[in-house]
């Protein structure tokens, strides 16, 4: 059997580790770098059945022209050509792990000349260039030999298909082509097991099960029966569902109930957090940042219940997931990529802002909040009440069908 997602979410996996889904697991939509285990449609294309190993591409190991030079942070990198920067090294995520994304290529001006894309096996699968105006010209897809195969007109949107007899096919968009492929997977598929989502509905009658990994349950397509893990969805789906299955999180803490938190955050600065700070002597706050921290949130060391960890390591995160048992959740705009489940694995107890809420599944309703005033007496109540904070963690569980 292979399972499908139409794109990788975390419940989706953590569903498909439960029930031990052994076989390919094939996206729909592929960002450019999959998790280990994960292949996509684009791919499959690309590749064909090869079995390519999960190795990506570290930062030094870029190919650069002779005398280039490559520099590199665990934030980013950077490549030099006799002092001038030539280039922008992308990661994957912060973790510190220096696993390449995507390079930027840069004029002896500076103007952008094209990126290249890296996948999870350490390939260039795709290239976009850039005209001298600064616009997306073409986008350049590649087999694992280098061939280009695929060929996006970024203007039109229409799409060359390079095959390997030597012959060349015209399709309207990229789309286009990844339904024929798509479509081309499942009728050699055999047994199939999706993910539910709405753009796989009309293949469910190919499948031989339908998993719904989601708290709360939306209109589904009658006919079908779907495995659930929470109990709220199965009284909705009543006889079309299975009987519920609780999710076989990989836990790696205990919330011991200490009114230890951790602000982790890809900004630079927290508005609002000195406030809350200034509120809670009791709480002993441990704020990292992925870059350099701004004046505000250095300033925010003259408390003597404050830790500052300005361009975070993955080791000393490692240390704030496990000795910290409240996660805030309160920083707007962009996320840290995974964050948030982390903390939800070491079973810290979530507290989030509605408008910068990046764990929805995971945070729970009551804890989460519109301002941080709000916030205060929740923290003071568990700094107070160690064991209210570890029946929370209980609780947090529960609700996310743990």
């Amino acid at each position: 059997m292979i399972s499908i997602m139409y794109d990788w979410t975390v419940l989706g996996h953590v569903a498909l580790e439960t029930l031990e889904a052994g076989g390919r697991r094939i996206l729909v939509k592929d960002d450019g770098f999959l998790p280990e285990g994960y292949e996509s449609i684009l791919t499959l294309f690309l590749y064909g059945n090869k079995q390519l190993p999960f190795k990506p591409l570290y930062f030094n190991q870029v190919p650069v022209p002779p005398f280039f030079d490559i520099q590199g942070s665990h934030v980013q990198g950077e490549i030099f050509y006799r002092g001038q920067k030539r280039g922008n090294i992308r990661y994957t995520d912060t973790s510190g792990k220096r696993w390449v994304q995507s390079v930027e290529w840069l004029s002896p001006s500076g103007r952008l000349e094209r990126v290249d894309f890296y996948n999870q096996y350490g390939l260039n699968m795709h290239t976009l260039t850039y005209s001298t105006q600064g616009l997306p010209e073409l986008s350049l897809y590649k087999d694992h030999k280098g061939r280009v195969r695929l060929v996006m007109d970024q203007l039109t949107g229409s799409v060359m298909v390079h095959d390997l007899d030597g012959r060349t096919l015209f399709v309207e968009s990229l789309q286009a082509v990844q339904k024929e492929l798509f479509a081309s997977v499942l009728a050699q598929a055999g047994e199939v097991r999706f993910i539910e989502h709405p753009e796989l509905r009309p293949y469910y009658q190919q499948a031989a099960d339908i998993v719904y990994p989601y708290p709360t349950v939306t209109e589904l397509p009658a006919g079908h029966t779907y495995t659930v893990f929470h109990p709220a969805v199965q009284e909705a789906l009543g006889e079309s569902a299975r009987p519920k299955m609780d999710f076989a999180y990989p836990f790696q803490a205990e919330n011991t109930g200490r009114a230890s938190a951790l602000v982790f955050t890809a900004t630079s600065e927290v508005p609002g957090l000195a406030t809350l700070v200034a509120a809670l002597p009791e709480v002993q706050f441990h704020i990292a940042t992925t870059t350099k921290m701004a004046d505000p949130l250095k300033d925010l060391a003259r408390f003597e219940h404050v830790t500052l960890y300005p361009a975070v390591t993955e080791p000393q995160l490692a240390d704030l997931y496990r000795d910290c048992d409240l996660f805030l959740d309160i920083a707007q705009g962009v996320g840290v990529p995974g964050s948030v489940y982390r903390a939800f694995l070491h079973k810290q107890v979530i507290l989030a802002l509605a408008e910068a809420k990046h764990g929805p599944d995971f945070t729970l309703d009551v804890l989460t909040f519109t301002d941080l005033d709000a916030m205060v007496p929740v923290l003071q109540e568990f700094a107070a009440e160690p064991g209210a904070l570890k029946q929370s963690a209980d609780v947090q569980q529960f609700v996310a069908g743990g």
